[in-house]
């Protein structure tokens, strides 16, 4: 054989790999296992009520409460059905909010609150303009320019004159 086929051979096997690769990720990660349980992110948000339980009967009300509110939020984003990345982002956000409050991280490491407050807006902001184009509440953005600027593409502007 030669040497361009021994290229093209270990060529084909690569991408097979990395095809199969692919294929898994996509079947764990992207794909729904099941109407209830939909994905890993699933079992990571029954993480929030199962700690409060936890929590609650340990007596400790206080971490009960700040892992119930996280909690809900994880289950009003699947409720929302935003893409998956989006929701990803925003599990691990509420991750670092709720599970921080509850094992006072925020109290331990002066850098952590700065990670919350930076990853929850971060991860908020894409949710909150799909949630409100889904209820109809945004409006397309002008194609004309109105003395140099867009005049309301502010997503932000577009959203606010709607109240």
């Amino acid at each position: 054989m030669t040497d361009q086929g021994h290229a093209r051979t270990a060529a084909h096997r690569e991408s097979g790999w990395k095809a199969g690769a692919q294929h898994a990720f996509a079947l764990v990660f992207l794909r729904d296992w099941h109407p209830v349980l939909r994905d890993p992110l699933d079992l990571f948000r029954l993480s929030f009520p199962i700690g409060a339980l936890i929590y609650a009967l340990q007596g400790d009300w206080d971490a009960a409460i700040r892992l119930l509110a996280p909690g809900f939020a994880v289950f009003l984003v699947r409720a929302i059905d935003v893409p998956r990345p989006v929701d990803w982002v925003f599990c691990a956000a509420m991750f670092f909010q709720g599970w921080g409050n509850a094992l006072h991280l925020f109290s331990k490491f002066w850098w952590y609150d700065n990670c919350v407050h930076i990853t929850l807006p971060m991860s908020l902001a894409p949710i909150l303009y799909i949630g409100f184009a889904r209820l109809g509440h945004t409006r397309p953005r002008p194609r004309n320019l109105l003395f140099g600027r867009f005049e309301g593409s502010d997503p932000a502007t577009v959203i606010l004159k709607q109240f």
